[in-house]
């Protein structure tokens, strides 16, 4: 019974993981730097400001989907 809880978790652990990195990495990240790559074309994709700048569109998206912004 362990041994099958063990496998459960590590499975569920890894689709989690993988789960993120694609969110974080495509939706979030890659988002900041086609934005940010509009206003600068020396911008790193790795950089943070990518992340906030991500962060920042798909929040300002939500809001605008749910009426916050009217």
């Amino acid at each position: 019974m362990e041994i099958i809880l063990e496998v459960v978790s590590h499975s569920f652990r890894f689709i989690l993981y993988f789960l993120w990195d694609v969110v974080f990495e495509f939706l979030i990240r890659l988002t900041g730097y086609w934005i940010c790559r509009i206003f600068s074309s020396s911008v790193k994709e790795e950089s943070l400001l990518t992340v906030f700048v991500g962060l920042a569109f798909w929040v300002l998206i939500v809001f605008i989907i749910f009426g916050v912004l009217i």
